[in-house]
């Protein structure tokens, strides 16, 4: 009877003594959840076929990489580096680096496969714009980029992605906090250094709804330090994604 009195006495201690969640934990999940219904379907994954070459040899290789859908064309911005890396890095130690983009395909939620082209890139943003080959019959969910918002030091925002082939392509969002902001010579946001499921070209919201920006990578001249001080995954502002969207011209033009 006694150690069964003690037994309950422990159990009963160790659920009082577990974290709850607060209301300002459920409160973020809650505009998070809203945030994923809301976008869902304009984040997209898109297949990329790259030809590397390094030196004298050569490669092909797939990949996924997350677009975010910017206009009801389809236009779709990604990050440059998740698909050319060679833009972004040029030689590496020494060595020729190049890369040649041989096909790109969006590959929507329905499971319809679309193909697509590149339209225009920025490489100093690491930004990337391609578009459907042929004008979509409907038009696309997309994430109007001029409803864009702010962040300070230490914030959440919520990031969209897809998860790989193995998790069937779903949805995913995560929680990224933000490590600081730079305002000058241009804005940008730099999130913790963590581990998530988010990627390059990922798009990120606050709390409020309100667009923040895209997952790209930013890299500056090196000065002879360590590479990793050279490059760094920032948020750039969806203010600067909207001016290179802006010139990206449609169907029509």
């Amino acid at each position: 009877m006694y150690h069964k009195t003690l037994l309950m006495l422990l159990l009963t201690l160790s659920i009082l003594a577990a974290p709850t969640a607060s209301a300002a934990d459920i409160s973020m999940i809650e505009a998070g959840r809203a945030i994923v219904a809301r976008h869902k379907d304009a984040v997209i994954t898109v297949q990329v076929v790259v030809k590397l070459k390094i030196q004298n040899q050569e490669r092909e290789t797939k990949n996924d990489v997350i677009g975010t859908v910017v206009r009801e064309d389809g236009l779709t911005v990604l990050a440059l580096s998740s698909i050319d890396p060679s833009a972004l890095f040029g030689n590496m130690g020494g060595m020729q680096f190049d890369s040649e983009i041989v096909s790109i395909d969006f590959l929507l939620p329905d499971g319809t496969e679309i193909e697509a082209k590149e339209i225009i890139r920025d490489p100093e943003l690491d930004l990337a714009f391609v578009r459907p080959v042929k004008k979509p019959e409907k038009p696309m969910a997309y994430i109007d980029l001029s409803k864009d918002g702010d962040v300070e030091i230490l914030d959440y925002v919520v990031t969209l992605n897809r998860l790989g082939k193995v998790a069937n392509r779903v949805n995913a969002a995560t929680f990224e906090q933000i490590e600081g902001v730079v305002r000058k010579p241009r804005t940008f946001y730099v999130p913790s250094s963590s581990v998530t499921n988010t990627n390059q070209g990922s798009i990120a919201f606050n709390l409020k709804g309100e667009v923040i920006g895209l997952f790209v990578l930013r890299s500056i001249r090196s000065d002879g330090g360590a590479r990793g001080d050279n490059v760094a995954g920032i948020i750039l502002p969806a203010a600067d994604v909207l001016d290179g969207a802006l010139q990206a011209p449609g169907f029509d033009e």
